[in-house]
């Protein structure tokens, strides 16, 4: 019998359900992935992923040492960023010190010269709360820029301007263990068994027990297969089937009259507007055929309760915020909001994108989505950090990359993402990026952003550091250290405060809590 010399409960690093799972250790490798039938979220079901994708944490190519290029010599001028064929041709080891020396001496000299709005800093839906935390408010507090964002911005940000924009909040209003009970159900957008699919075991459970489950979706994907209706538009008509919807349950008095009088603004304007998006002249843009939005609609609204699931499918699109706000519509015409069983939940794709958000790895916003331009704000949090802060909105991902290829941007500092692959127009983000003075990349692989870079920064991965991720329901979940990261790689919260604090000494910025946290 195989017999481990530690287990260490921790959260699986896949996807935004936070599942919580024990790695056996035996000799210092992940040899078993189990997971307890008592915790939440999962109850002991893991996807396959979960159970058997971390050997990524052993793989040969992991970076176990500071790189710098190896035309750089320190105190001599070099030039700028550029794709390298390899890391292995192109980059030279060094130690911690030469390595963060260089750093903190580049990113001082182009702040000084062009101020902290000339670097751009990418966070990471990869990395722990804590991580993300110190991340941006190293941007914020000695770099003084909110050029901060991360990969929620090339995902569901089109749903967080729909939900913003009608219902204030952004972020799922049901929990993963409602999903088992629900009465009534409605996915689109979601391809839920692949992308999710402990989620999906929840959502079929309830079918078993006799939920009603109606799929808005262009493919035949397996939930399909499940449903009490199954509404196949063409891609990019999905508002006009919502709309349609909308124009069924307003048209036969089916919405909650008690909860649009007292929750809800421009129900009559509203109302008037819809009539014109009838199931028939749905039917001839999305091909979905008229009965099937009338018997959906009337499914949806009759229910005592029902939820509203999306995924991608709805976020990425030229009119994601438009799909967002309606099918807030549809939940808040039925009164299927603050009740068990019914809401609105865009499942999150990676497992810390909802946390890097929280922690205001966003250009706009503080850590808890307090405006960077409000001045209540800033006065906060200028109390808590002890320095002047800037109230001028940073740049999105996109909008840095433009930024680099035009000059505005002058450095980068990229912490767990790969924006050279996932990025739109690579071709272009290519050459934004070869006009970079100076580009680092913190990771635990070599990268194909990594081979732009003047300096990679070896990072622990998640197994290797402690901290907390946020899972799509909002639960806050730890991540133990299971593993000594290998070769001279370190925790990102360890890099961050020594880089932090060689750069207030450039900088002559001082921070009221400094950088000697002790641990998560």
């Amino acid at each position: 019998m195989l017999t481990f010399d530690r287990i260490v409960p921790t959260t699986c690093p896949f996807c935004g359900v936070g599942c919580q799972i024990n790695l056996h250790i035996k000799e210092n490798r992940i040899v078993q992935v189990s997971a307890d039938f008592d915790k939440r979220p999962n109850y002991g079901e893991l996807c396959v992923k979960g159970r058997f994708g971390t050997d990524f944490v052993h793989h040969p190519t992991r970076l176990t040492k500071p790189l710098i290029r190896k035309d750089i010599v320190l105190g001599q001028p070099f030039g700028k960023a550029r794709q390298a064929a390899s890391v292995a041709e192109a980059y030279r080891e060094a130690t911690w010190e030469e390595a963060l020396t260089l750093v903190a001496d580049q990113f001082a000299r182009i702040a000084q010269e062009s101020g902290g709005d000339a670097i751009g800093a990418f966070a990471s839906a990869k990395l722990t709360n804590e991580d993300n935390y110190l991340f941006q408010k190293l941007a914020r507090a000695v770099l003084k820029t909110n050029n901060v964002d991360h990969c929620a911005r090339l995902c569901h940000a089109g749903s967080v301007v729909g939900l913003m924009r009608t219902i204030g909040s952004a972020a799922m209003s049901n929990s993963i263990t409602e999903m088992e009970h629900l009465h009534t159900f409605l996915v689109t957008g979601s391809n839920t068994t692949y992308a999710h699919p402990v989620i999906a075991l929840k959502m079929l459970k309830a079918v078993d027990k006799g939920a009603r489950l109606i799929v808005v979706d262009p493919r035949r994907i397996e939930m399909a297969d499940h449903a009490t209706l199954w509404l196949q538009q063409r891609p990019g008509t999905d508002v006009a089937v919502f709309q349609a919807m909308a124009h069924v349950i307003v048209d036969e008095g089916l919405y909650d009259k008690d909860y649009v009088a007292s929750q809800t603004e421009g129900f009559e304007e509203y109302a008037t507007h819809i009539q014109r998006f009838t199931p028939e002249w749905a039917e001839d843009v999305s091909g979905v055929p008229a009965w099937k939005i009338r018997e959906a609609a009337r499914m949806y609204a009759t229910a005592p309760s029902a939820a509203i699931y999306w995924g991608m499918g709805i976020s990425q699109s030229t009119h994601g915020s438009d799909n967002a706000s309606a099918l807030v519509n549809l939940a808040m015409l039925a009164g299927h909001l603050g009740k068990y069983g019914g809401g609105l939940n865009p499942l999150r794709g990676q497992n810390n994108v909802q946390g890097c958000s929280d922690m205001g790895g966003l250009p706009n916003v503080y850590p808890g989505y307090q405006p960077v331009s409000d001045p209540a704000a800033k006065a906060k949090f200028e109390k808590l950090w002890g320095t002047e802060l800037h109230d001028k909105p940073g740049l999105t991902v996109v909008e840095m990359a433009h930024a680099a290829g035009e000059g505005r941007i002058r450095a980068m500092y990229i912490m767990g993402e790969n924006p050279a692959t996932s990025d739109p127009n690579l071709h272009a983000v290519y050459e934004h990026f070869s006009n970079l003075d100076f580009m680092v990349v913190q990771d635990i692989f070599p990268t194909e952003t990594a081979r732009f870079a003047h300096v990679i920064l070896p990072a622990a991965s998640w197994a290797e550091k402690e901290g907390t991720f946020t899972n799509t329901e909002r639960r806050v979940q730890r991540v133990r250290a299971a593993l000594p990261a290998p070769g001279e790689a370190r925790p990102d919260l360890d890099i961050l405060q020594d880089l932090g604090r060689r750069l207030e000494a450039r900088l002559g910025v001082h921070t009221a809590q400094g950088w000697n946290y002790t641990g998560p």
